[in-house]
């Protein structure tokens, strides 16, 4: 009893009563009824008390779940804002490539339409002689006769065509200038066999970059996503870089030592630099020039 005053005293005692008088009426409807009765309402007593603390369990699950579910949202709208960053970021890059293509693709049309001729402004001999070349072309194609080897000007066309710049092979010139010491026993094909993983490599990473879809419930594309996103700082920044797990996972290189020889060579020929910094401390990335 904390009140000092009379009329705390009157309060407390007046509870004191009630709850007595109570008590003793539950003892004589307990005297004066059926027993079954009071032990069956005392039964209903603790299973609603059971069912209280059960209640009260499932709050505290649901408010954890709220806060789990609420710190996923914050990183979804987290992931969304690096998103349109890295949109703001390229987005004229790929407006003047998409104006190039397009234009490359109307003059390929007018160079097109300017070859078209009819039969009138034409010798009628030599297009059939040039049928007939082409009707003897097939048929070797389908026999097997022509094995067309990809020129080098068709190489670089599909490695232009490319979503990502991509490293360029070495050249005699480029390995000549390299000291015998970095290069030890690696040779030219060997280099840029590398070159082919290293960009294979690129194109994964950020392949799957651009494709990851926020709503995915794959936890392990998610974490995939979390570490690429986790090694990117203000130096990365327009920058399209690798690490050494990222070329091993991606690629078919998977001899520590000769990687790092491989990437030592590259440095040296300004194909690719190193950028350090950020989380975590050791992490070394390998950005193309």
């Amino acid at each position: 009893m904390d009140s000092p005053d009379l009329n705390g005293l009157f309060e407390y005692f007046d509870k004191l009563i009630s709850n007595s008088s109570t008590k003793l009426a539950l003892l004589d409807f307990y005297y004066q009824n059926d027993k079954n009765e009071c032990i069956e309402m005392n039964a209903n007593i603790g299973r609603l008390q059971f069912l209280l603390h059960t209640i009260d369990q499932c709050l505290d699950e649901a408010e954890n779940e709220f806060e789990i579910q609420s710190k996923r949202c914050v990183d979804i709208l987290q992931l969304l804002e690096d998103h349109v960053s890295h949109i703001e970021a390229n987005l004229p890059a790929l407006k003047i490539k998409f104006l190039l293509f397009s234009a490359e693709e109307k003059r390929v049309d007018n160079k097109s339409i300017s070859r078209n001729v009819t039969y009138t402004n034409m010798d009628t001999k030599k297009i059939k002689k040039n049928n007939k070349s082409n009707i003897m072309m097939t048929n070797d194609k389908k026999n097997g006769h022509l094995a067309t080897k990809p020129s080098s000007k068709a190489t670089t066309k599909s490695s232009n065509s490319s979503p990502f710049p991509m490293m360029e092979h070495l050249t005699q010139a480029e390995y000549n200038s390299i000291p015998k010491y970095m290069l030890s026993r690696l040779t030219l094909s060997t280099l840029n066999e590398s070159v082919d993983a290293f960009n294979h490599s690129i194109m994964c990473k950020y392949m799957f970059i651009r494709k990851f879809d926020l709503h995915s419930t794959k936890e392990t594309e998610y974490k995939r996503y979390q570490e690429y996103k986790s090694h990117e700082n203000a130096d990365t920044k327009g920058i399209y870089f690798v690490t050494i797990n990222d070329i091993k996972e991606l690629s078919s290189m998977k001899n520590d030592s000769t990687l790092r020889k491989v990437l030592i060579c590259l440095r040296h020929c300004k194909r690719i630099k190193e950028i350090r910094g950020g989380q975590p401390p050791k992490l070394i990335r390998y950005g193309l020039i």
